[in-house]
């Protein structure tokens, strides 16, 4: 339930919930955002960051000249809306739904690009 956010290069701004209990390491150039549970759910949170708006005020949150970079104290003090936990929650129903929508969509394409190999191989072997 915690988030990952990147803090320096042209990527900062992009952020993703974890879904793990295992140990991990990350990078200096990685934030990690805890989420207050008593007021946003995690999945809202990271709706809410890598919205079109907030990834605008992200760029200009801007430090550093060679290699942009976004301060961890000017990160925390960000504004967060909170809508109703009930409103949260079904955010978060939503994007569960669609991003299985994606992996499944994911697995057809991975399946057919497989499908088409295999009728290109035969193709050229002159089994057609």
């Amino acid at each position: 339930g915690d988030l990952l956010i990147t803090k320096d290069g042209a990527i900062r701004g992009r952020c993703a919930v974890v879904e793990t209990r295992s140990r991990f390491c990350i990078s200096q150039a990685v934030a990690l955002i805890r989420p207050n549970r008593s007021a946003v759910i995690p999945e809202y949170l990271w709706g809410y960051i890598v919205s079109d708006r907030i990834q605008r005020k992200i760029m200009d949150m801007d430090q550093g000249v060679a290699m942009p970079h976004l301060q961890i104290t000017e990160l925390a003090k960000f504004p967060v809306l909170h809508p109703p936990f009930e409103l949260q929650r079904e955010f978060a129903r939503r994007v569960t739904a669609v991003e299985k929508l994606k992996s499944a969509q994911r697995a057809s394409l991975e399946e057919l690009d497989a499908l088409f190999a295999s009728l290109q191989h035969c193709a050229f072997r002159g089994e057609l």
